[in-house]
């Protein structure tokens, strides 16, 4: 592993274990705080947004997803002004995608009620579930809403060519089926990691600059060849006799 890749893995780690642990704090505030509210009140309810999120292990995923994610587009991108607002885009439009999609994650319990209640087609919500889908079918199982279909088909909507009601449905799920939608979220948000920096191929390795250290360092002055010797020349001079003249030969 070069000195590139232990530093980038060392700062991950330090950034992961920073957001599982503040992740993990800020859960437990909130468990002491209303844990106990959850569920007997009805704007604390199990499936709402950000209480669904800070009571499961999702909420750790994320967070460890935006640790990944700023690596991976910083590593593409080395902007960090850009590379910062695209992770933060990418970050928050993946828990906004999970909650739209996380109820169909998992298989959802269906309640049919054959008779009318009260005079109207109508499936009592067990206590403590979550209704995903309701409405009315026919006699071939078609589903559709009552409402927008008599007393006269609303332009637009679904509506079969046979709107006489057999029985009504409900869809839910209930609070058994927290914790599958939590792990399966987990799982999916969690596949996502920065890329490896792979080693250097032979032709690249081969191109790279030798380090300063492993360069030929210059010989001493005494081993120099003749360029930096000392040698003499021959001149007249004004009363014409001959003198030898020190001279250095530049290389």
């Amino acid at each position: 592993m070069t000195d590139t890749a232990r530093w980038l893995a060392s700062k991950l780690t330090t950034a992961a274990a920073f957001a599982v642990g503040g992740t993990l704090f800020l859960m437990a505030v909130l468990q002491l705080g209303v844990g106990c509210a959850i569920g007997a009140r009805a704007d604390l309810h199990w499936a709402d947004r950000g209480v669904y999120e800070a009571t499961g292990p999702v909420l750790v995923a994320y967070g460890l997803l935006g640790v990944a994610v700023g690596a991976a587009v910083g590593l593409l991108v080395r902007r960090t002004l850009l590379a910062a607002s695209l992770a933060t885009v990418v970050t928050g439009g993946v828990p906004l995608l999970f909650g739209s999609l996380r109820w169909d994650l998992f298989p959802t319990r269906t309640i049919t009620e054959t008779s009318r209640l009260r005079g109207y087609w109508h499936v009592p919500l067990p206590y403590d579930s979550f209704a995903v889908d309701q409405g009315v079918t026919n006699a071939a199982g078609e589903r559709f809403i009552d409402g927008l279909c008599h007393p006269e088909p609303i332009p637009g909507r679904f509506c079969p060519t046979d709107t006489k009601v057999t029985s009504a449905y409900l869809d839910y799920h209930p609070r058994s089926h927290f914790w599958y939608l939590q792990l399966i979220e987990t799982g999916s948000s969690s596949r996502s990691r920065p890329p490896r920096r792979t080693p250097p191929s032979a032709s690249c390795a081969a191109a790279r600059p030798e380090p300063y250290d492993r360069l030929a360092r210059p010989e001493p002055y005494d081993r120099l060849d003749s360029y930096a010797r000392p040698t003499a020349r021959r001149r007249v001079d004004a009363r014409g006799s001959s003198v030898d003249v020190p001279h250095v030969m530049s290389p």
